[in-house]
């Protein structure tokens, strides 16, 4: 089964939410519907902003927790600007 590492962005507020699962799909849509409890602290939008996709759950977690250990919105920006086409991250 695979598993999946993601970041969505709330722009209003300027805030990441870095999460892992095994049904992206699903998880996106939690957040997007208020049922995540982090982000639905926050009004407005959240913003899909990257993905990796691993083989194992475990993998998944060890890279939530190595973007989680950063605590840096600005290596995160470049992060993602550098892997990904342009974006809504400011």
């Amino acid at each position: 089964m695979n598993y999946y590492t993601y970041i969505i962005y709330n722009k209003k507020h300027d805030k990441f939410y870095i999460g892992s699962t095994y049904s992206l799909k699903k998880r996106i849509n939690e957040h997007k519907t208020g049922e995540g409890n982090y982000t639905s602290r926050y009004d407005g939008e959240w913003t899909f902003v990257y993905y990796e996709k691993h083989n194992d759950r475990s993998e998944a977690v060890q890279r939530e927790r190595y973007f989680k250990s950063l605590k840096s919105k600005v290596y995160l920006k470049r992060y993602i600007k550098e892997k990904c086409a342009p974006s809504s991250v400011g």
